[in-house]
């Protein structure tokens, strides 16, 4: 279960912006957003977001006063933004290496390998 974010208690003595206030200062609506979608990217980059997830950051996204419709589709269009180009460079080719491969596209390519050796092993004696 995600956590409210907290706003850090000012530190006696520390100044958190020109006028003296010790009070911490808040985000403006711009850099929430910005937050909120760089986390989404972060998401991205490790896994694809699943539904449970999206639920998730946008029930986060309104405990940082984003709007729901609006937290919806910042997800969405961060998702057509970066992954669909798999986030990281060099992630689309990611698949051709075959430790990536599910166990069955492994053991389906390792029967259709020797099936065809073995034609080519009776119809080479048989000639």
């Amino acid at each position: 279960m995600m956590r409210r974010p907290t706003i850090p208690s000012a530190v006696p003595g520390e100044d958190f912006n020109s006028s003296g206030d010790s009070r911490p200062k808040t985000l403006s609506p711009q850099e929430r957003r910005t937050i909120f979608v760089h986390m989404v990217r972060m998401e991205l980059d490790q896994r694809p977001i699943g539904f449970v997830r999206r639920r998730q950051l946008i029930r986060f996204a309104q405990d940082l006063d984003i709007d729901k419709a609006e937290a919806d589709l910042l997800v969405t269009q961060t998702i057509e933004n970066f992954g669909r180009a798999g986030g990281a460079p060099g992630r689309e080719l990611e698949c051709l290496r075959p430790q990536c491969w599910p166990l069955w596209m492994k053991l389906s390519l390792a029967v259709g390998a020797i099936a065809l050796l073995n034609m080519l092993l009776i119809g080479g004696l048989f000639r």
